[in-house]
């Protein structure tokens, strides 16, 4: 299976506006490629955020699609930020993600 990375418009946003160059971005893309699970992740339910430039956390989450594992970078904010965004984050970016993602990032629900 290969791995696939992806973003949001939230993320491209993110990008934009915080004035990330392409090379970064190949470079943040690369990393998450390279160790989808690193050991320096924080959690939060099924997204998870990762200091992957120097300064800059990127929160994102992992799929599985028929042939492929999917990275799909939902944001980006200065490092020990993103908590204080996430939520935010995650409404803003929800209704452009596919439904099995939005699934994703409600949370397990409790077994009837």
């Amino acid at each position: 299976m290969k791995v696939v990375v992806d973003t949001t418009e939230q993320c491209e946003f993110d990008f934009v506006s915080h004035q990330i160059a392409p090379e970064q971005q190949e470079r943040i893309a690369g990393n998450l490629k390279a160790l989808p699970n690193s050991p320096r992740d924080r959690y939060f339910g099924d997204v998870r955020v990762r200091e992957v430039l120097d300064g800059w956390d990127v929160a994102f989450v992992i799929g599985h699609d028929v042939n492929d594992w999917v990275i799909l970078m939902i944001g980006l904010e200065a490092a020990g930020e993103m908590e204080n965004h996430l939520d935010v984050l995650i409404r803003a970016g929800s209704k452009t993600l596919p439904q099995g993602v939005q699934e994703l990032l409600k949370g397990r629900r409790p077994r009837k």
